[in-house]
């Protein structure tokens, strides 16, 4: 094949945009060199596509950098390269016939971070299988695939697992996607007026449009860093065992992600944990959720007071703040009528 359908965007964050190109043994990205009026390969690396030889690619600015990264499938795996080096960030085992399918990234959820979506499929003829199904060298990591199967089919999501990645479009939605092919009234991509999702019947010039002059890439105008806030409000009632009422609000301008853990501590010298929490839903920005909770009698009394606190592993968070100084409630004491 004569080569994949070409990405552009701004890979290693200097001035001007580089192209990436996925060939038969290579992805590689380019650069236009202006003074001897050439294309340089600024790098390579080594990919699997005896097939078609035409796979397309996408590329994403994931840590908001201005460093665009490559997400690229071929015929044994899903890669994630470092768009200013070529370095692999990520890859996993997947099985691809490389015809007409591309890996995408856009925010298919609403939680306001990007997500990297996948296809793969079983090969026609069925006796087609991928001719280099062994690891790929080098220390990286490793996606693993899903129980009992070689590699992942279908279509398959991946999100952070700390919800760091930078928001993006809810929208992909043709092949050569550039983002001023499809609308959404929260940006400026369309002429205003626009609808979600609208066709526009004349497009804006991509190249010309401050926040983009890209292609292949989804990245949206304004709120790229947005982020969730969660904040605790508790009431503790004159009641024994004491009833706890907890409100924990997501007033941040990103989505909050389930399963945030909360403590519920005994205030004295020193604070005593009498328990955790878990949220059991994503929460929206302005979205509350409301947790009981029952403090044992041989932890606590009326005589106490109470207070609640967001825990998070510093080594692996699962999500990040807009603000992290306030992850801790008012102390709440029952207040008991004498």
């Amino acid at each position: 094949g004569g080569g994949g359908p070409p990405t552009v965007a701004n890979f290693d964050g200097m001035p001007g945009v580089e192209i990436g190109v996925a060939m038969q043994n290579l992805y590689s990205v380019l650069k236009p060199n202006y003074q001897t009026m050439t294309i340089d390969t600024v790098w390579s690396q080594t990919n699997h596509d005896a097939s078609s030889s035409q796979t397309g690619s996408s590329v994403f600015d994931f840590e908001g950098d201005g460093k665009a990264e490559v997400i690229y499938n071929d015929e044994c795996f899903v890669w994630v390269y470092d768009g200013a080096t070529g370095a692999v960030l990520f890859t996993a085992n997947t099985q691809s016939f490389t015809g007409t399918e591309a890996t995408i990234v856009a925010d298919v959820d609403g939680d306001g971070h990007a997500e990297i979506v996948m296809g793969a499929n079983g090969a026609n003829p069925t006796t087609w299988h991928c001719a280099h199904h062994d690891d790929p060298n080098g220390a990286f990591p490793l996606w693993a695939p899903p129980p009992n199967a070689p590699a992942y089919r279908g279509i398959t999501v991946f999100g952070d697992s700390a919800s760091s990645w930078v928001g993006t479009r809810t929208l992909w939605n043709q092949h050569s996607y550039h983002v001023t092919n499809v609308c959404d009234p929260r940006d400026s991509a369309c002429m205003p007026g626009s609808t979600y999702g609208e066709i526009p019947a004349t497009q804006q010039k991509n190249w010309q449009l401050s926040w983009l002059n890209n292609f292949r890439q989804n990245v949206q105008d304004e709120g790229l860093f947005d982020a969730p806030d969660a904040v605790l409000k508790l009431d503790a009632e004159c009641s024994q065992p004491v009833p706890l009422t907890l409100q924990i609000r997501n007033q941040g301008l990103a989505g909050l992600p389930a399963n945030v853990e909360i403590g519920i501590y005994r205030l004295g010298n020193p604070d005593v944990l009498v328990g955790t929490v878990f949220t059991q839903k994503q929460l929206f920005p302005g979205q509350t959720e409301v947790i009981n909770f029952s403090v044992a009698a041989t932890d606590g009394g009326v005589n106490d007071t109470y207070q609640a606190r967001i825990i998070l592993d510093p080594m692996n968070p699962k999500f990040h703040e807009c603000r992290e100084d306030n992850n801790e409630s008012n102390a709440a004491k029952p207040s008991c009528v004498q």
